[in-house]
């Protein structure tokens, strides 16, 4: 009886839900506008953001809570800045256990360059392989001074 009551007035509710829309055609354009991504990130939110990316494209490869076997290879121009990719895996380890193992088809790659003309703004680039191919990338500009 429950079942059927529930039923009904979901029915209800999707066929009254068209009413709710405006008569007429839709508007041009953005509807909302979109939040703009930062040009130059400061260490604390170039790690989130590319804890963010990293995490949303292993959801399309591998399933939560799988433990991911990768062998990595990290490179920095500045010292003490070659923690930063392991800071992000450590941001993303309750969704991917990470492991390292030179076996893994999988490579993890991070290199943290100057910026020719940047004062104190260094590139930071994280790429995943398999095997030669490049499943994913993402480029940022950090500002360590910000």
């Amino acid at each position: 009886m429950i079942k059927k009551m529930f039923g009904w007035v979901s029915i209800c509710l999707l066929l009254n839900s068209c009413n709710s829309l405006p008569d007429g055609r839709a508007p041009q354009g953005a509807i909302v506008d979109s939040p703009q991504i930062a040009d130059v990130y400061s260490v604390k939110a170039a790690e989130n953001r590319m804890a963010t990316v990293l995490s949303t494209e292993l959801l399309q490869i591998f399933t939560p809570g799988t433990t991911v076997l990768i062998h990595s290879d990290f490179q920095s121009d500045l010292e003490n800045a070659d923690i930063l990719p392991y800071r992000v895996l450590q941001n993303i380890r309750d969704l991917y256990p990470l492991v390292f193992s030179e076996a893994s088809p999988y490579l993890l790659e991070s290199r943290i360059v100057k910026v020719a003309d940047g004062d104190g703004r260094f590139k930071w680039e994280m790429r995943l392989f398999n095997q030669a191919e490049l499943l994913w990338c993402c480029r940022l500009i950090i500002d360590f001074e910000k």
